[in-house]
């Protein structure tokens, strides 16, 4: 009887033990050896059929999200690439920038010691870590391209912007090689950015009907998002029609793509050891208010609502979160998954409890932030007299299912409305009648929702904001586009803009502005022209000074180009470029200046050749650093290595620029 007694309770003990190690089983999640992280450039989660749109667009994420785990009201904390993509990659709402600079003035600022970038990561993990894109705004110079061990950009066989297909070609070997490690791959597409040109069967929901309303020159002018700014061109409901069709026929295109990744990783059997994470960088608008398309600075949900969904190794099946999330969630959750070592902080919290907890927990989070530059909306009538960047006429966005809040930096201001008046604002196309932006301000309406939305902006973003500006920039880029020229130029008289037409340019004694190149230039063979001066505000130091110009032995008769640079207490220094045998633009050191108490640097251009043409396309700017006197020798001379790595100011390096291919593409972009 004992001993029947002792089995018993020995098996009940056995039970016991066993029902705990499969309780704590069922809350562990299996690390995955490789991840893969996709984001689709200018992709809206609601035109993905997996969020409820009522075309079947994405019948291979459909598939993935089904069998992973889809977050319905995620959103992103940047409504352009520029704004966006570094919040992801740092899970900071304001991170050091990552992309070149091509068109705005802006400061790169350094990171601080808890700011570590997602390759930086893996990196210490034992991943190697791959970036592969086919987004032309990438180049070998970008901060981002340099943090990965290996770096993939993705040519096209013509000027067009690569596609999703050509990208597969470079990633499938990329696999096959890699196949057995521990890898993290960043792939950027923009097949779901315009410009949209179709093939079929892709360009199905372009109807007849379409057709006989749009003409052809009509039809690729929206395809190729060439007027997207144009707010003074009305779309007929053809035209949204055919807008909505292109970019739903390039995200079955991309769609179809995927399945062909997917494909790839089940033939090499490392999908089952493989996390899939895929998200957007912002949204897109298709002519929903009757007059935009595109990207431009407005928190339409139709731009902030992106998709984010996770599948793979230690993701849950066919769940689904109405809480509200962020892209900044996304590097937490991966850190958190596979239990990476890390000192990194972030603004982004971790979703990984939602995966191993019960599916109806809503994760706390009362809003959803985002940013962007602001304009005013007369100035969006008249952009040349506006200055973007990436820190300058900040728009911060909060967000919930049902209130959105708008404070403007520059002039302190907060506009709120409830998203149901949105829905009714964009659907009553008021923009087409009125041809402005209206105000929104329903904050009497809703005070208590206005009034707490307000205060988590001061106390949860503008004190981040305050945080950030306070680190001392390391480089400046300013390059001369329609932004710039305006604002920085003293003697503004002596500028004419000119579109380019170099062959017919007129004998005025004038500098001439190209507005499609953003070159300034001047033919001194023919002409006199007055010494051209800037002044910029920077903070007080010492910075070295480069400009940037193109240089050709023959262009249009003449070489290209030669400057004479003037700095305050310089001697003035020509650079002549005019020697090259084809078009090549760079940026070249013409000394080094300090900055006073006043602030201000002062440059001045003239023609340094008088038989050469004098083109100058932008400023950089680099700070030099300031060593303590105290460190020893080895650390100091480490330190200026580290320096001169990181501001590029080696004695006769270039700083590389797009080449004339990458330029045509990010035009096709819209960059340009």
């Amino acid at each position: 009887m004992n001993r029947t007694k002792i089995i018993v309770v020995f098996f009940l003990w056995f039970l016991l033990l066993a029902f705990i190690v499969s309780a704590q089983d069922s809350n562990k999640i299996e690390r995955p050896s490789k991840v893969i992280l996709i984001l689709f450039d200018a992709l809206r989660a609601d035109h993905m059929s997996c969020y409820g749109y009522q075309r079947k667009t994405t019948p291979t994420i459909d598939k993935i999200a089904s069998d992973g785990a889809i977050f319905m009201n995620n959103y992103t904390q940047g409504l352009n690439t520029f704004f966006s993509v570094p919040t992801i990659l740092y899970s900071r709402y304001f991170p050091p920038m990552l992309h070149e600079s091509l068109d705005t003035i802006e400061c790169k600022r350094a990171e601080d010691e808890n700011e570590k970038l997602i390759t930086e990561i893996f990196k210490k993990n034992g991943y190697h870590t791959i970036f592969i894109t086919t987004h032309s705004w990438f180049s070998d110079d970008s901060p981002l391209v340099k943090s990965f061990d290996e770096a993939i950009l993705v040519k096209s066989s013509t000027d067009n912007v690569p596609q999703f297909g050509d990208l597969n070609k470079e990633l499938f070997s990329c696999l096959d090689k890699n196949k057995g490690n521990n890898i993290f791959i960043y792939i950027h597409l923009v097949d779901t950015h315009f410009p949209h040109i179709l093939t079929p069967p892709y360009d199905l929901w372009v109807t007849d009907d379409i057709k006989s309303n749009i003409n052809e020159d009509r039809r690729r002018e929206l395809a190729i998002g060439s007027n997207e700014r144009d707010i003074l061109k009305p779309l007929t409901p053809f035209e949204t029609d055919f807008l909505n069709a292109i970019y739903d026929g390039s995200l079955l295109y991309t769609d179809q793509q995927f399945s062909l990744l997917m494909w790839k990783l089940e033939t090499l059997n490392i999908l089952q050891d493989t996390l899939i994470i895929l998200c957007a960088d912002h949204g897109e608008l298709l002519g929903e208010d009757g007059m935009l398309w595109g990207h431009p600075p407005i928190s339409y949900d139709a731009l902030l609502r992106t998709p984010l969904i996770f599948y793979g190794k230690g993701i849950p099946k066919n769940v689904s979160f109405n809480g509200i999330t962020e892209n900044v969630d996304i590097v937490p959750t991966i850190v958190d998954l596979l239990q990476l070592k890390t000192s990194a902080k972030f603004d982004g919290i971790s979703l990984t409890p939602y995966f191993i907890k019960n599916k109806t927990q809503q994760i706390n989070r009362p809003y959803a932030f985002s940013k962007c530059f602001y304009l005013e909306p007369e100035s969006y009538l008249n952009l040349i007299e506006v200055e973007k960047g990436y820190e300058s006429h900040q728009m911060f966005v909060i967000t919930d299912t049902k209130f959105k809040l708008e404070y403007h930096e520059i002039d302190n201001r907060y506009f709120f409305w409830t998203k149901n008046k949105e829905d009714n604002f964009i659907k009553d196309k008021i923009f087409a009648n009125e041809k402005k932006f209206p105000v929104f301000d329903l904050s009497s309406e809703s005070p208590q929702e206005f009034e707490n939305a307000k205060m988590y902006i001061q106390t949860n973003i503008i004190p981040k904001y305050n945080k950030y500006k306070e680190k001392e920039p390391d480089i400046y880029y300013i390059p001369f586009s329609p932004f710039v020229i305006p604002r920085y130029v003293e003697n503004k008289d002596e500028v004419i803009s000119h579109s380019g037409d170099y062959e017919h340019y007129t004998l005025d004694n004038k500098w001439g502005f190209d507005t499609d190149g953003f070159v300034l230039w001047t033919q001194p063979w023919q002409e006199n022209v007055k010494p051209l001066s800037f002044i910029f505000n920077i903070k007080q130091g010492e910075y070295e000074v480069y400009i940037k110009s193109p240089c050709n032995k023959d262009f249009y008769g003449h070489p290209l180009s030669s400057v004479k640079v003037s700095l305050i207490e310089n001697e003035p220094i020509i650079i002549d470029k005019s020697d090259c045998e084809n078009m090549e633009i760079g940026y070249r050191k013409v000394g080094s200046t300090n900055v006073d108490s006043k602030n201000q640097l002062h440059i001045s251009f003239e023609p340094g050749n008088n038989n050469i043409w004098c083109n100058i396309m932008g400023i950089k700017l680099v700070r030099k650093k300031m060593e303590s006197n105290s460190e020893s020798p080895q650390k100091s001379n480490n330190l200026q290595k580290d320096n001169a790595t990181k501001t590029d100011i080696k004695k006769e390096q270039k700083i590389g620029l797009p080449t004339e291919e990458r330029i045509n593409q990010l035009r096709q972009l819209g960059y340009l």
